[in-house]
């Protein structure tokens, strides 16, 4: 446990030079932290320490009115909170304030939202929430979006309250919780976030001025149509987890990079793991992968495109085997290949099997037989 520590620290450190390389949105990136600790959404910090290890995005205009977005995961679900620090009121019953998420998941930056967008929403009064779908359409909030179900796990809340920002007065605090299942899990998702102030006709978006438009009630903003994908920034996980279920266990392969990691496979007949790795051109890439030695033993061969990787090092315990390797970016094949492997069903239990539903077969036809002479 203490060399995994010690290997994902090291990797961490690069955060920045992370983004530098990475090739993401020009529009904006968040890396997203990885967390065992659970936000409460309920509207609120419950402690200080519930958002202390998200990361952190600060949107502010040139009027002084200012969101915090904290942003953190735990392979199964994102946690997203927007302190609007700066919204002292709630708005009204008919035109409550509101927040509201966006992910791209194919992060494919569109010029309309299409189907593989989704926006999640939460009002500042009553805490209704909603889901809905990019239509490819284009134009107004309800050409673009149609509503669908909230997702099984999804949750959002909104509260009215203090916080370690803002601990004198009391304002907008919005959460959201989205499980990655629902977006499909991947390392990038193209991100858009944007808060509304009905009472001072104000919002902010990020990325900031991104071209979010919105729409009219009575002089008051009461939708906001988000900007199309192509003008949305990124969140970057750099921390993945794949699970690889065999013979009724499943084995975790965990991936830190700075690499988007898409197309993970386990092939047991080649003792091998693979993925694809993509970054921005003429910049480096790095992967830790994570392995049990009880999927795939050592030793190991890496290859980068089948080419061996001009840095490789590898450190094993009982339990895991740990392997740090660099390369080109641009899109490139990892393939790890081990020397042991687990096992299909062993002969001990299968021919103990093969014998209890041959007798089954046995008793069956034996019964069929004396029916039919009755």
């Amino acid at each position: 446990m203490l060399t995994l520590l010690l290997i994902i620290a090291l990797a961490l450190a690069f955060s920045n030079w992370m983004e530098q390389t990475h090739g993401l949105s020009t529009n904006g990136v968040i890396n997203v932290s990885f967390s065992t600790n659970a936000p409460n959404i309920n509207g609120a910090w419950d402690t200080p320490a519930e958002w202390a290890d998200a990361s952190e995005v600060i949107i502010s205009n040139q009027y002084g009115w200012t969101t915090y977005v904290r942003v953190k995961h735990n392979f199964d679900l994102f946690f997203i909170l927007l302190d609007f620090v700066t919204d002292q009121s709630r708005g009204f019953a008919n035109l409550p304030d509101k927040a509201q998420v966006a992910f791209d998941t194919m992060d494919d930056g569109a010029d309309v939202p299409w189907t593989d967008d989704y926006l999640f929403y939460v009002d500042g009064v009553w805490g209704a929430t909603a889901t809905f779908q990019g239509t490819g359409k284009g134009g107004g909030f309800l050409n673009a979006w149609t509503g669908i179900g909230n997702p099984a796990g999804f949750a959002a809340s909104a509260g009215f309250t203090y916080s370690p920002y803002e601990e004198n007065r009391q304002h907008q605090i919005y959460e959201f919780r989205v499980p990655t299942r629902f977006l499909g899990e991947k390392s990038t998702y193209g991100f858009y976030v944007t808060v509304v102030d009905v009472g001072s006709n104000t919002f902010l978006e990020w990325p900031l001025n991104s071209g979010g438009t919105p729409e009219y009630y009575e002089g008051r903003i009461y939708r906001l149509n988000p900007p199309p994908p192509k003008k949305w920034g990124d969140i970057f996980l750099p921390y993945r987890k794949f699970s690889v279920s065999w013979n009724g266990d499943t084995y975790p392969v965990f991936i830190l990079s700075n690499s988007s990691i898409e197309n993970f496979d386990f092939d047991q007949v080649n003792k091998m793991i693979s993925f694809n790795v993509t970054g921005g051109s003429d910049t480096t890439g790095y992967c830790n992968v994570t392995t049990p030695n009880a999927l795939l033993g050592g030793p190991y061969t890496v290859l980068i495109n089948d080419s061996r990787p001009t840095i490789l090092n590898e450190v094993s315990n009982d339990t895991y085997t740990f392997l740090y390797f660099t390369y080109s970016h641009s899109t490139q094949k990892v393939k790890i290949i081990g020397t042991t492997v687990v096992q299909e069903l062993s002969s001990n239990i299968i021919l103990p099997l093969f014998a209890a539903l041959s007798t089954l077969a046995v008793v069956f036809v034996k019964r069929r037989i004396r029916r039919s002479k009755t």
